[in-house]
Order: structure tokens, then C-alpha cells, then sequence
């Protein structure tokens, strides 16, 4: 029986970023942090009882050994739950699960996901579940001299257990898509593939469009409708990902990396950088090597 109910959160929960990855144990933290925090992925895990939960307005039960994965930027409110509730969630960060989820497995997931959010699962997978998210908490503290990296590699392996729930049924998913129809599956599988191999080197909309001849604005809202994201938003998570990488581990002087990428001379570079990072290029490469 659902017994006990909350409104929707008014508190912002200040961002988590280290390792990329929240860790939410019991109702009553869920209660304080998850209703009101949509900027990342949620894998939501009942162990025992019953949770309601009411997402994008489409009510939502939740009973032991089942999970459910909300989308970041999903509207999440209406949280009700048994006496006898026992749950936990990972949060992700989700240019993180972006990144990680390629081409035609990401598009299983998204589609998976919408058409199909809650999963139950079996008792073992379940367990590993929850015991990746207690390893987490418990076993690394953030003092560790490698506790950025340890967590990168938790986060990694939380997503291949993810999609390996989920892909199960995903094949099922899709054959059966009436949604979304296929064409569109397909212009935005091609369009993911020419991204990642293009490495942030184009940014224009229209460079995309006509290579799949079609219109900047038709491939744009299939982006949209199916990653829930922007053509212009992907070409720049692309961009500075690459961005990233080369000041990082590369010795590329700024102005190699600008050319590279082909922007249009090094000032352009270094103001681009700086919208997206919030720090000039030197400066970014800077801050990374204090760090290391």
C-alpha cells in the first residue's frame, strides 16, 4: 500500500562531479536530492516494498528487483512509496553515457528507455547492482590520489551492466518502434556515426544535413525527438570532448589544435573554448596539469 506522499522539491541540490557519478542510499535521501535533480541520468533501484513515481507525468510503479532508468532532463515529481521501501540510485553524468553509448547502441538504449523506463531484472544482476553502488560509497574516498580515475572506471562499468539489462529487450523494442519510425532511427544512427568519426573537425548543422541530403532543420528536430538534445548541442559535446582530449594528453601547441580542427584562426579557437569551459585554452591546459 502507498502510504506516504511528497510534494515537488523547491531546493536545488548543488552538482556532484567528481568521478561523475551521485550516489543516493535510502527514501529519505531520495526524497531530498532526487525529485529535484534532472541533470542527470537516474538508475532508480527498489530492493524491497513499493515506490510511485510520476515521470514527464506518466505515473510510474516501481516493486522489488525492478529499476528504472529516467533520462536526464526528465520532469520527475509525485514520489510515494510502502512503509517497508528500501531503495538506492546511481546517478550519472550524462555527457558521460553520451559519450559511452555509441551509434546503434545508443539508439537501442534511448528508444529502449522511452518505450520501456522500468525493468525488472534478475535476482544476481540485481545484487551486482547494488552492491557496484556500495563499492562506490564506501571502498574509495575522495582524498584517494587516484580517486578521479577509480571513479571514471565505476562509471563504465555501471553503464555495461546497465546496457546489458537492457539490451535484452531492446531488439524487441525497436522491431516494434511505431513511434518513431524507421527512417528516422536510421538518418539518426548515420548522423551519430558521422559525428564521432568527424571528431569535432565540423560544427555546422549543414555540413551534417548534406551528407545525409536532407534539410539542417529536418536533421535537427530528429535529434530532438529521438536523443532529446539538438543537432547544434551534439556538434559542440563533439567538439569540446576533442578539445578536451588534445589539451590534455596531447603537447600540440593551441594553435596546431585550432588548425586541426579547423577553426578559423586561433582567436575564434580560443573564444569558442572559453563559452564552453569557461577558461581560455592555456588556461584549461593549465588547470589540468596543476591537477595531475
Amino acid at each position: 500500500m502507498i502510504d506516504k506522499k511528497i510534494g515537488d522539491c523547491e531546493e536545488r541540490v548543488a552538482s556532484y562531479n567528481a568521478g561523475d557519478v551521485l550516489i543516493i542510499s535510502g527514501i529519505e535521501e531520495l526524497k531530498q536530492k532526487m525529485l529535484c535533480y534532472n541533470k542527470m541520468a537516474i538508475l532508480l533501484m527498489c530492493k524491497r516494498g513499493r515506490l510511485q513515481i510520476k515521470i514527464n507525468g506518466k505515473r510510474i510503479m516501481m516493486e522489488e528487483s525492478e529499476l528504472l532508468l529516467i533520462m536526464h532532463k526528465s520532469l520527475i515529481s509525485d514520489l510515494s512509496y510502502s512503509i517497508d521501501v528500501d531503495c538506492a540510485a546511481i546517478c550519472l553524468n550524462s555527457t558521460r553515457i553520451h559519450k559511452f553509448l555509441r551509434t546503434q547502441d545508443m539508439l537501442n538504449i534511448l528508444l529502449t528507455v522511452k518505450k520501456c523506463p522500468l525493468l525488472r531484472v534478475g535476482e544476481q544482476q540485481f545484487h551486482n547492482l547494488i552492491t557496484l553502488k556500495e563499492n562506490i560509497k564506501y571502498m574509495f574516498s575522495p582524498l584517494h590520489p587516484y580517486y578521479e580515475k577509480i571513479m571514471s572506471h565505476f562509471v563504465e562499468i555501471i553503464l555495461y551492466d546497465i546496457l546489458g539489462c537492457y539490451i535484452k529487450v531492446a531488439n524487441k523494442i525497436i522491431s516494434s518502434n511505431i513511434e518513431i519510425p524507421n527512417r528516422k532511427n536510421q538518418i539518426f544512427v548515420a548522423f551519430m556515426t558521422l559525428l564521432h568519426e568527424d571528431k569535432g573537425a565540423h560544427r555546422e548543422v549543414r555540413y551534417f544535413a548534406n551528407k545525409l541530403f536532407i534539410t539542417p532543420k529536418y536533421l535537427s528536430s530528429i535529434c530532438k525527438e529521438i536523443s532529446g538534445k539538438t543537432c547544434s548541442q551534439w556538434l559542440a559535446e563533439i567538439a569540446i570532448e576533442e578539445i578536451k582530449q588534445m589539451l590534455n594528453t596531447t603537447e600540440m601547441s593551441i594553435k596546431e589544435i585550432a588548425c586541426k580542427l579547423k577553426f578559423d584562426n586561433y582567436a575564434f579557437f580560443s573564444k569558442y573554448v572559453k563559452k564552453h569551459l569557461g577558461l581560455s585554452p592555456i588556461e584549461y591546459r593549465l588547470k589540468y596539469n596543476e591537477s595531475k
